[in-house]
């Protein structure tokens, strides 16, 4: 086996990989969408059922907001509570 080819050959393998990856990397952007919908419908039900505060603080929907990206604007949530609740990031 010339000196260079192992490598190549390695990367050869690896690199057949790469399409199964980026559809996982996709799969799971989905799955994360639906969850994080899930989650803010969950949280728009509770937060319709009670009042926002003091409920926030004593609920575990609070965990929720931690995770959650802001809203988009329009959104019901977004109109209902303030921009600092929301902690997550945006994918």
């Amino acid at each position: 086996m010339a000196p260079g080819e192992d490598f190549y050959r390695v990367f050869v393998i690896s690199s057949a990989d790469v399409p199964d990856l980026v559809n996982e990397i996709y799969r799971l952007r989905a799955r994360f969408q639906m969850l994080e919908a899930a989650c803010r419908a969950g949280l728009g039900a509770a937060v319709e059922e009670d009042s926002l505060y003091p409920w926030a603080l004593e609920s575990p929907w609070w965990y929720v907001t931690d995770e959650l990206p802001p809203p988009p604007s329009g959104h019901y949530l977004a109109e209902v509570m303030p921009a600092d609740v929301w902690r997550g990031e945006p994918l």
